[in-house]
């Protein structure tokens, strides 16, 4: 049975944002305003969504930014697990994935496993700036370029637009829409939206589904609205946790040209018998047609296996020492517990017509 999101609130067993958290991302104080959830599909095997939003600690509480995020939930009460995953509106920007024990089911209690993702102690969640971490969303350009570093989508509130849950799995869809800001930077109709699935309350794993469409019209009422073909570039930035980056390894790599950003963007076929990269400074590869799975391990161990499709290349990034001291919202020595593997469409521009749509999707299955 498949339950769609009502705006009936229940309690929401774990505090989202706990007081040293709210400190160090400048958010209020105050109790987060929680807005609706997803009821319960059993006593034993549940899952749902739960929305609230908190006004940022800004030091005049009128002009303060109200933050929205969502967080899906899957528990398992037989098996004594859940999963979670928290999505901040501004950006659609997924912040969290966490898998937890439930060591006292009927009351809620739970104690955290393992974190699958990195977000920066100093990380910005007030809306002020995009997030330093967990999956920021690059749209409609990569890099830098006519617009803004990475575009405009990180930088925009999108709105919840649905949800769905059924035993082992819930997803919440996002979306953006042209409006006059995105329009004084881009002067296109679109559309595009993020559905983010949980999949299992015990060692889950996480799909992320999103699609552009062109949708300007034929019939124009102005000149402004005209139906134009537009291209666009884009990227799922997903920053995963590690212990330490130095004994970590991307796998796959061999027989692949890469850009590297770091030696003058020089173009390198890498050898058919190299098959790993490894983290000795700052790496900023584009892996040019790509496979669509690569794997990240740690230690020899895999830990995290990243499928793509509909994206044509990935980048592996890790911004090294001197890098991250230049970055405002990252700690000086948080690149040792972070590395990004990202899909994306990045060498050449997806074009769509009026009405036409682009569907890319990555699914992560961590190792356990």
């Amino acid at each position: 049975e498949r339950n769609t999101h009502t705006n009936t609130a229940q309690q929401h067993t774990r505090e989202q944002w706990p007081s040293v958290q709210r400190r160090k991302h400048n958010m209020s104080a105050e109790t987060p305003r929680r807005i609706h959830c997803e009821t319960p599909t059993s006593p034993l095997v549940s899952s749902g969504i739960v929305t609230e939003s908190r006004r940022g600690a800004d030091a005049d509480a009128a002009t303060a930014k109200e933050c929205a995020w969502t967080t899906l939930y899957v528990k398992d009460a037989t098996r004594g697990r859940c999963s979670r995953v928290t999505v901040h509106h501004y950006g659609a920007t997924v912040c969290a994935w966490t898998e937890h024990a439930l060591d006292s089911p009927t009351v809620g209690e739970e104690r955290l496993l393992k974190s699958h993702l990195f977000l920066s102690e100093l990380s910005h969640v007030d809306g002020s700036r995009p997030l330093r971490g967990g999956i920021p969303l690059c749209f409609p350009q990569f890099g830098p370029g006519a617009l803004p570093q990475h575009g405009f989508a990180r930088n925009s509130t999108w709105q919840l637009a649905e949800s769905v849950a059924s035993d082992r799995s819930v997803s919440v869809s996002f979306r953006l829409k042209d409006n006059e800001h995105t329009r004084s930077l881009w002067p296109h109709s679109f559309e595009t939206t993020l559905t983010v699935t949980l999949n299992g309350a015990d060692k889950s794993t996480l799909t992320l589904q999103w699609s552009v469409r062109n949708s300007s019209c034929g019939s124009p009422s102005t000149a402004a609205d005209a139906a134009t073909t537009f291209s666009f570039t884009n990227c799922l930035h997903p920053y995963f946790a590690v212990h330490d980056v130095s004994k970590v390894r991307v796998r796959d790599v061999s027989n692949l040209l890469c850009r590297h950003k770091t030696r003058d963007n020089v173009e390198i076929r890498t050898d058919a018998d190299e098959h790993e990269l490894s983290f000795a400074a700052e790496v900023d590869v584009v892996c040019y047609d790509a496979p669509d799975v690569m794997n990240i391990l740690e230690q020899g161990r895999p830990l995290m296996r990243v499928t793509k499709k509909g994206f044509s290349e990935f980048v592996i990034w890790n911004p090294w020492s001197e890098k991250a001291k230049a970055m405002s919202d990252f700690a000086d020595d948080e690149y040792q517990r972070m590395v990004c593997l990202e899909p994306g469409v990045i060498r050449t521009p997806h074009s769509l017509a009026p009405g036409d749509s682009w569907t890319g999707v990555m699914l992560l299955e961590p190792s356990y």
